[in-house]
């Protein structure tokens, strides 16, 4: 009897060792997926910056022909 305590006590703590084993394995995968999440947030960003600086040059863009457009219109006629 004087081996079931014992035995018992280590019992608890392989469980508790390994529960805290397959804690850091799962917040070892929720670090990486974040990371990857990170990454994929730059990227997407990046692209949008990409997409929307574009856009604001072919606005500039078409604004000068119409302000050209809109400039000739109002010289007179010769």
């Amino acid at each position: 009897m004087a081996d079931e305590p014992d035995n018992l006590v280590l019992e608890l703590l392989r469980q508790i060792r390994d529960d805290q084993q397959a804690m850091r394995r799962e917040q070892q995968i929720m670090r990486e997926e974040m990371d990857d999440m990170r990454l994929d947030l730059t990227t997407r960003i990046d692209g949008n910056t990409l997409i929307l600086n574009f856009l604001a040059g072919l606005v500039s863009d078409h604004e000068d022909r119409i302000t050209a457009l809109e400039g000739s219109d109002t010289e007179p006629a010769e």
